[in-house]
C-alpha cells in the first residue's frame, strides 16, 4: 500500500467524524468552500467550483448538497496531479439555485445591483463553536497540510500546521479566529 502522509493521516482523521448536526454541515461546506472556491460564469450563470481531497469526500458532499438543499450534484471532475502522483476532485454547482445556495451559506450577497461574494470570511454560519470546528475541518481539508519538523539533530519541534490563502484578509481573520481558541498563531 502507499504510504501515507501526515496531511493525509490528519484529512483522514476529520472525514472519519461523522458530522451528525445541519448546521455543522453547512459550516464544514464553507470551510471548504472558502478553502478552495473559484467563482465562474458560463454561459451567463454563475457558477462556483472547489477542490475536495478525494472521491469518497466528494460523494459525501453531494449527500449533503442532497440533504441540505435538495440540490443534486451533477458534475464531479478529477484532474491528475502529477507532481504528488494522485487525483485531485472538484465539485461544481451552478446556475440559479446554486446563487441561492452559496448567498444561503453566506458566501455571496445579494442586492439591487446584483450578486458579489462576501469578503468576510466569518459569519452567521461560523458563530457556534461546534460550527466553527466544522468551518476549520472543511478549510483543511481543502487547503491545509501539516507537517512533523524534525532538526538536524532529530529532535522534535513540534507540529507545523499550515493554511493557504489566497488573499490578506481572510489570513488575518483567520489568525484572529485561533488567537482567541488560544492557538499561536503566526
Amino acid at each position: 500500500g502507499k504510504i501515507m502522509n501526515f496531511t493525509e493521516q490528519i484529512k483522514n482523521e476529520i472525514l472519519s467524524k461523522q458530522i451528525k448536526d445541519n448546521h455543522c454541515k453547512k459550516a464544514f461546506i464553507v470551510g471548504l468552500i472558502r478553502g478552495s472556491g473559484v467563482l465562474y460564469e458560463n454561459e451567463g450563470e454563475l457558477g462556483l467550483e472547489f477542490k475536495v481531497p478525494d472521491e469518497q469526500t466528494a460523494m459525501m458532499i453531494s449527500l449533503a448538497f442532497s440533504q441540505l438543499f435538495g440540490y443534486e450534484i451533477r458534475e464531479v471532475s478529477v484532474t491528475e496531479d502529477l507532481q504528488n502522483n494522485k487525483d485531485k476532485y472538484y465539485i461544481s454547482i451552478s446556475g440559479t439555485r446554486a446563487v441561492e445556495i452559496l448567498t444561503e451559506l453566506g458566501i455571496l450577497l445579494e442586492d439591487e445591483e446584483g450578486v458579489a461574494v462576501d469578503l468576510k470570511f466569518y459569519n452567521e454560519i461560523t458563530k457556534k463553536d461546534c460550527c466553527l470546528r466544522s468551518f476549520f475541518r472543511g478549510l483543511f481539508l481543502s487547503s491545509g497540510r501539516c507537517v512533523l519538523p524534525t532538526k538536524s539533530d532529530s529532535t522534535n519541534t513540534g507540529y507545523l500546521l499550515e493554511i493557504y490563502f489566497s488573499h490578506y484578509s481572510p489570513a488575518f481573520e483567520t489568525c484572529q479566529k485561533l488567537a482567541e481558541s488560544g492557538i499561536e498563531v503566526e
